[in-house]
């Protein structure tokens, strides 16, 4: 897990990161240890949400998605592609 964590920090730091979590589920706190490896990553809490929000509120999932597509990536390439 250490070489995936160091691996994760220098090669894919500077990239765009979205985390969909449900907020009734993270027992071993995985956001928090994303959040130290991808500081700049956005983060999208799933209310109601458990260990698979995009089952539990597919459409909140999908809206998260949408929207950091929007804000992050098409903002970055001066693109208005939608998902």
């Amino acid at each position: 897990m250490a070489q995936v964590e160091r691996s994760l920090r220098t090669r894919l730091a500077d990239l765009p990161v979205l985390t969909l979590f449900g907020r009734e589920n993270d027992p071993y706190g995985w956001q928090n240890r994303f959040q130290q490896i991808f500081p700049h990553a956005t983060a999208a809490g799933i209310d109601d949400g458990h260990h698979f929000p995009f089952n539990d509120n597919p459409d909140a999932c999908a809206s998260a998605m949408s929207t950091w597509w929007s804000q992050k990536l098409a903002a970055a390439t001066g693109s208005s592609a939608n998902l």
